[in-house]
């Protein structure tokens, strides 16, 4: 379930407020979230799905919480990803067995433990779910620019637009480094945009990132519990597409465009510190074989 969190659990689906003594519950959320993958050529295709549950508090301590729903009487694991904001959920790998296993209907979310102590409210799933009505796809004629992408001028990412039954519609684009998972750009989005710009510099040459393209759907509800808190239903699409930047200069560790001693000393900062960054040779390790596959291409310079 933490692979899945690490996708959702960072978009802040939630606000904290400010902190008292003892934490009530200021809004909380449930939800289906359907992720797809996009290749050359290739209509995105669903690879995982989660339902997922979302509380935000005033600021706490670092004590987990779970929470029970009512339709599974399942009781999910809630960490606290920042001060007050507690998120778990349920990982599936398809969707058919996400909404099997949760299908729409009335959940009594009862929270126990941590910062929020114990208490209850309700939220109802819509069925069918309030999904956005398309599934986020990045500009098909524009793919083929993702394996040489110039990192060191603005790039523009275009996609469709979204529409949906929900309250509150929201679009990201989000840049993570891979294999590791670094986050490099967020950015919210119109839904109806179609485009997003990345700033030249904020993506290195000669390196792998994800992005991903949200669409998400949110129907408020009113206070059904939890004193005076809000809640919501929402609806994940998400969509990732691989993408390269430029460069045939391996040793360009920074991606500045230059090869110096800048270079050499990022790489070994980075080594040392074990960051996903000095996976060099991208095996999914970083031993002894990235540190001598860097110096040798260091050597031979560009």
């Amino acid at each position: 379930m933490k692979a899945m969190c690490a996708k959702w659990c960072s978009y802040g689906l939630v606000l904290a407020a400010a902190l008292p003594a003892w934490a009530d519950v200021a809004a909380y959320s449930a939800g289906y979230q359907v992720n797809y993958r996009q290749a050359d050529g290739v209509a995105p295709s669903v690879y995982a799905a989660a339902f997922f549950y979302a509380i935000s508090a005033d600021a706490g301590d670092a004590t987990n919480a779970s929470i029970t729903s009512g339709p599974t009487g399942e009781t999910i694991d809630l960490f606290e990803v920042l001060p007050g904001i507690f998120q778990g959920g349920v990982a599936f790998g398809d969707e058919a067995s996400m909404h099997a296993a949760f299908p729409g209907g009335s959940y009594l979310l009862a929270v126990t433990g941590g910062s929020l102590g114990n208490q209850s409210g309700e939220i109802e799933m819509l069925s069918p779910p309030h999904y956005p009505d398309t599934v986020p796809a990045f500009d098909a004629a524009q793919i083929g620019e993702y394996q040489a992408i110039d990192g060191l001028a603005d790039y523009e990412f275009r996609f469709n637009t979204f529409s949906s039954s929900g309250t509150l519609d929201q679009a990201y684009v989000v840049i993570d480094a891979y294999p590791s998972t670094r986050r490099v750009f967020f950015a919210p989005v119109d839904p109806g945009s179609g485009s997003v710009v990345v700033p030249a510099g904020t993506l290195r040459l000669n390196r792998r990132y994800v992005a991903t393209l949200l669409f998400l759907s949110v129907i408020e509800r009113e206070n059904a519990g939890f004193q005076s808190a809000t809640s919501g239903s929402n609806a994940w699409y998400t969509t990732d597409v691989l993408i390269r930047t430029a460069g045939n200069c391996p040793s360009d560790y920074n991606g500045d465009g230059f090869v110096d001693f800048f270079d050499f000393a990022d790489f070994v900062a980075e080594f040392e510190s074990g960051d996903p960054y000095a996976d060099y040779n991208s095996d999914g390790f970083i031993d002894f074989f990235d540190y001598n596959d860097f110096v040798a291409a260091f050597e031979i310079g560009c």
